[in-house]
């Protein structure tokens, strides 16, 4: 499998944010810790 979020993934987990009021993130999985890491974007689109 891939080891980054598949862009279904990556953007339901963007509209998930957004229900829930928070800001715009980013999420992948990292390729050393093989965990899932979070990113804030700077500003909204």
């Amino acid at each position: 499998s891939s080891p980054y979020l598949a862009p279904a993934e990556r953007e339901a987990f963007m509209l998930r944010c957004k229900a829930a009021g928070a800001v715009p993130m980013v999420a992948w999985k990292s390729k050393t810790s093989k965990q899932i890491e979070y990113k804030v974007l700077e500003g909204s689109e």
